[in-house]
Formats: C-alpha cells, sequence, structure tokens
C-alpha cells in the first residue's frame, strides 16, 4: 500500500514490525523513493515496537508528532529525509523521544528541525558527522551529543542556537568534540553557543575551515571549548591572500582565535573532510 497518513499508536507494540518505512510481514507500508504519499504520522505511532531496527521518513512527510518510536529499544538505523517538518519545541514533542536504542547509522537530508535528536544522547556516541547536503540545522539538534569530529558541508547556511552544544549535568560531562571542520560556506551562520560547552569544559583541538568569507557567529560559538588550533586551508591547493586572513580577524568571534589562540593559514587541503552525499554518522 501507498499510506497517506499513519494515525496514533497505530502500530503500537507491533512485534512483527522490524523496518517501519519498508517491509511488514514481506509487505510494503510506502515507498522510499518519490513515488512515497505519507504526509502525517501520529504520536505513539510506532511505540514499543520491541523488533523495529530501521525506520525511513521520506521527503513526503510534511509532520511527524512526538514520541513516535518511544521505548524502540533495538532502534540502529534512521533516515530522515523529511524536509517540510517545521522546528520542535522541545525534545519531548520529537518523535525520538524515549526511544533508548544505540543508533549505528543515521542518514539526513536537506532539514533538521529543531531539537530533533537532542534526547539521543545515550543513543548517538563517539560518532563522526557530516552535514552533507543538509541546509538547515535548528536550535539544540544535536545538543548534548558525544561528537568527536564535525564537517560542516557547502551545502550547510544555518545552524542554530546550541546546535551542537554540550551542557554538563542535564547531558553528562564535558563535550568531546576534537575538530571542527568547515566546508567553503557561502552563506554559513552559526546561532548563539552553536559548540559551546555550558557549565563545563571541552577540548576542542582544531578548527578547520575552507570558507573564503568567514561564516557569520552568533554570541559563544566556543565557549569553554579550550584553545583550538584555527586553521584557514584553501579550496583546491589555491594560494590564500592576505584579505582572507584579515577577514577572519575582522570578524566577529573570529577575530578571537588571533589571540590568545593560535592561528595558521595553508593551501593544503590535507585536512578535508568527507562531506559527500546525505549527512551521515559514522559509528
Amino acid at each position: 500500500p501507498n499510506i497517506v497518513s499513519i494515525g496514533s499508536s497505530a502500530f503500537r507494540g507491533c512485534s512483527s514490525l522490524t523496518n517501519a518505512g519498508c517491509t511488514l510481514e514481506g509487505e510494503s507500508l510506502w515507498p522510499t523513493g518519490s513515488e512515497s504519499k505519507l504526509r502525517t504520522i501520529g504520536s505513539f505511532a510506532f511505540s514499543n515496537c520491541s523488533k523495529l531496527t530501521e525506520t525511513y521518513i521520506p521527503a513526503s512527510v510534511q509532520q511527524v508528532d512526538k514520541q513516535v518510536f518511544y521505548n524502540c529499544t533495538r532502534l540502529e538505523t534512521i533516515s530522515w529525509f523529511a524536509s517540510e517538518i517545521s522546528d520542535y519545541a522541545s525534545a519531548s514533542e520529537t518523535p525520538f523521544y524515549g526511544s533508548s536504542a544505540v543508533i549505528k547509522n543515521l542518514y539526513v537530508g536537506n532539514r533538521i528541525p529543531a531539537y530533533l535528536f537532542c534526547n539521543m544522547a545515550n543513543s548517538l556516541r563517539n560518532t563522526v558527522f557530516s552535514t552533507g547536503t543538509c541546509s538547515y540545522i535548528g536550535t539544540s539538534a544535536f545538543a548534548g551529543i558525544d561528537f568527536t569530529k564535525i564537517t560542516i558541508s557547502k551545502n550547510t547556511e544555518f545552524i542554530g542556537d546550541y546546535a551542537f552544544a554540550k551542557k554538563a549535568g542535564a547531558w553528562q560531562s564535558g563535550s568531546t568534540l576534537k575538530q571542527l571542520t568547515i566546508d567553503d560556506c557561502p552563506s554559513l551562520i552559526i546561532g548563539d553557543a552553536g559548540f559551546a560547552c555550558l557549565n563545563g569544559t571541552g577540548a576542542l583541538e582544531s578548527i578547520i575551515t575552507h570558507a573564503a568569507v568567514p561564516p557569520m557567529l552568533g554570541n559563544d560559538v566556543f565557549a569553554n571549548m579550550g584553545s583550538p588550533t584555527l586553521r584557514i586551508v584553501s579550496e583546491r591547493n589555491q594560494p590564500l591572500g592576505v584579505s582572507v586572513r584579515d577577514g577572519y580577524a575582522l570578524s566577529d568571534g573570529w577575530k578571537d582565535f588571533f589571540s590568545p589562540f593560535t592561528i595558521t593559514i595553508s593551501s593544503s587541503d590535507e585536512a578535508r573532510g568527507s562531506t559527500e552525499g546525505g549527512g551521515t554518522f559514522n559509528i
């Protein structure tokens, strides 16, 4: 069938369901490509599905209500390609709140609503993340998650307040982020405390940017993240002019790295991270 809407608690406690979006006893629930007509998924729709390991949310979906995957303890793979869903108001309103699973694969499309994955500090751990084709990352979308490396691709235009922030106490201890790579993003905006460590300390070692124009930073974007080295690296080994360095030196937020932090300028792109395809976590 090509389902248009899934009601609240529709598959709640279904022990036969292993893949929400692909098969139920060999039958496709909805197509995974452009053929999908699915528009809405109600609250608790797949909650307590004890054998559910994978879910696919296609681009056609316009509304996914709260705690859809509550207590889905075996969920391992999430494919989120919905691009028209509005920002969530809090973590408890998101579909993955209370899933208590350990996610091994996460694939995202071009929009990640506010708070979408922020409740999953114990699910997405010690991961490497690339934003890939994602252009919008909402407020607190990944707050509290223990990343080690993050790559912001050239497609990314907006990163909301506290999007990757880590708060000690509420989400364990200090930040584990070691390296942040920023592709040549011509119009990137990073909101307040976007990568900050709140009420704790972080140990960010390096920020590698390929952006000729400094991304616009909000307040305290890298607060309490230690003393990272800022590397400005050109695209495809092209020479970097003094104007690029001066651009960072005069920009709010970035100029803080010139004292007391360390800055180097290079024409080497050896530090580039992979940003091909959709955004992915690799564990």
